[in-house]
């Protein structure tokens, strides 16, 4: 299991490209803020995967798309 950390901002990085579905392996995730950078695409689904995220922060991006069914999944989500 990979283990980076709980809480991840990454906000004003130029991060630019799609949100890797790998991210998904980081279970221990809480709080990931990837705000005002140059993201683009869908949400990937695959964040339903991140059992323990609380927070996603992902404004200021060009994210398109609706959010998937499967967010519903991440009943401590209250940030998004």
């Amino acid at each position: 299991m990979l283990i980076i950390g709980v809480f991840r901002d990454l906000s004003f990085n130029e991060i630019y490209g799609d949100i890797p579905f790998s991210i998904s392996k980081l279970k221990q995730l809480e709080s990931l803020i990837l705000k005002n950078n140059q993201l683009i695409g869908p949400i990937p689904s695959t964040l339903s995967q991140i059992p323990n995220l609380k927070i996603l922060g992902l404004r200021g991006n060009n994210l398109v798309g609706a959010l998937s069914p499967d967010m519903c999944q991440l009943t401590g989500l209250w940030y998004l």
